[in-house]
């Protein structure tokens, strides 16, 4: 039995990880792969990480930054606050509805365009 474990076997099965290819595995939604997506008739699931539907939009050809999500929110809910360690750039698909974010202490609101709400 060796006691030693040589830098080669702690890197057997580690190399070209992709660790957000493995958080995305483990959050079981829909995960789409296509040149484009229809976001309005893209399959949704129940997603834990934020209390609502979502999947993933995967474009062929993103390398690791064209990457997105969507999130399915029902009339008269919310998601439950994330905090993200990167940017990220919420894109309202349906526009009869009124949307925050929060950074730091003060949040930031977005009217509806059709109410100006």
């Amino acid at each position: 039995m060796k006691d030693v474990i040589t830098p080669q076997e702690q890197l057997d099965g580690r190399y070209l990880v992709e660790p957000y290819l493995d958080w995305v595995k483990k959050q079981n939604i829909p995960v789409h792969e296509d040149f484009g997506f229809d976001l309005l008739a893209v399959e949704t699931s129940d997603w834990a990480w934020y209390d609502a539907k979502g999947c993933f939009n995967h474009a062929h050809g993103r390398g690791d930054f064209m990457a997105n999500y969507l999130i399915e929110v029902l009339p008269g809910k919310k998601t439950r606050p994330v905090k993200h360690l990167y940017e990220a750039s919420p894109f309202r698909s349906i526009a009869n509805i009124r949307s925050s974010i929060r950074r730091g202490k003060k949040p930031r609101a977005f009217p509806s365009p059709m109410t100006g709400r």
